[in-house]
């Protein structure tokens, strides 16, 4: 977090973590991600595109996600040439899962749930690797 940035309510329990699964960067996202944590979640995916041209985020623990997390999205789909495979979103919660369906950005993505989700165990969540 910058020094100029209040806490705010929807950063409490905030996390953008990138963690490897084997040699695929992966983007764990626990909260809200809204206009005050969205920037966090661009570092997060920033981090983890270095030397890569695909992404995962594991978005079981996010519980909400605004049009500032959307355009996140849409933003790394454009980076990443607009191939919908380029980018994996696992394991979305019901509504994130329908907020991606009633906006079309389930179009630029490729949506994984439950076993088809994750090949093995999920990634560990290093508490010090966070952003936020």
């Amino acid at each position: 977090m910058r020094p100029s940035q209040e806490t705010t309510p929807s950063m409490a329990g905030f996390r953008a973590v990138v963690v490897r699964a084997g040699r695929r960067p992966v983007v764990a996202v626990h909260g809200e991600v809204d206009l005050a944590t969205a920037d966090e979640v661009a570092a997060a995916v920033d981090e983890a595109l270095r030397g890569a041209n695909r992404l995962e985020l594991d978005l079981r623990h996010m519980t909400f996600m605004d049009s500032t997390g959307l355009g996140v999205l849409v933003a790394t789909y454009r980076r990443l040439g607009q191939v919908r495979e380029a980018i994996v979103v696992r394991d979305p919660t019901p509504s994130i899962r329908r907020l991606l369906e009633i906006t079309g950005v389930e179009r630029y993505v490729t949506v994984r749930s439950g076993e088809d989700a994750r090949p093995g165990p999920a990634p560990a969540v290093p508490p010090s690797t966070a952003h936020g």
